[in-house]
């Protein structure tokens, strides 16, 4: 409730009920580095992102497949 709808927010870190407000921005810093992309610019690509849907949160992030080379093991 104290971020309203714009649950992006909750990517930008500083976000916190009682913790060190780190949790969900840590992960895209993860998610950008992999993509090579800013965190910022991971939620607006929808490599992660957060809503609630009912009384249903959903969080989610995407990584980046490697395929097996041929021949690889």
């Amino acid at each position: 409730a104290a971020l309203g709808p714009d649950l992006v927010r909750l990517y930008e870190g500083g976000v916190t009920r009682g913790g060190n407000g780190v949790g969900l921005a840590s992960c895209a810093d993860f998610v950008a580095a992999a993509f090579g992309v800013t965190a910022s610019e991971a939620v607006a690509e929808g490599y992660l992102g957060a809503r609630v849907d009912g009384n249903e949160y959903h969080a989610w992030f995407h990584w980046p497949a490697l395929p097996p080379t041929a021949g690889a093991s």
